[in-house]
């Protein structure tokens, strides 16, 4: 029989939440105020020509085309995956996988731009460079 989830656990987990601090550009934030600033940027999207683009490797790739998908349909944001198969292999093959994010931002992100990068590690080069060449387009880098 399957287990219900416990109103203790759910307690500790918002206990957690609560107390929980995020840096921000070197400041130390609480998680809600860190929330609402990725809620308000999203907002800020809506409406605009900007574009949101999101990144990952292995499982954090699956995480990234799910919330592409969520974010185009249900946010109804301007939203663009990375992870075409062709495109990946072709940029891999011309250029290093280190390059095959990158290389589709030089080709279509500009300043205003968002970029949401998951990486487990924080240490995947191909994350890595594109969230630098987001940041030298004038764009938003979110992990």
């Amino acid at each position: 029989m399957k287990q219900p989830i416990s109103n203790a656990y759910l307690k500790e987990l918002l206990a957690c939440l609560t107390d929980a601090t995020c840096d921000i550009d070197g400041e130390a934030r609480d998680y809600t105020s860190f929330l609402q600033q990725i809620v308000d940027r999203f907002y800020a999207l809506h409406g605009t020509t900007q574009k949101l683009f999101f990144i990952g490797n292995g499982g954090s790739a699956g995480i990234s085309m799910h919330m592409n998908t969520d974010f185009l349909k249900n946010g109804r944001l301007s939203t663009h995956s990375m992870h075409d198969p062709a495109t990946l292999t072709c940029l891999a093959n011309d250029y290093g996988y280190d390059e095959v994010f990158s290389r589709q931002l030089a080709m279509a992100a500009g300043k205003g731009d968002v970029l949401v990068a998951i990486s487990s590690s924080g240490q995947s080069e191909n994350i890595l460079r594109a969230a630098h060449l987001m940041n030298d387009l004038g764009g938003t880098v979110m992990t």
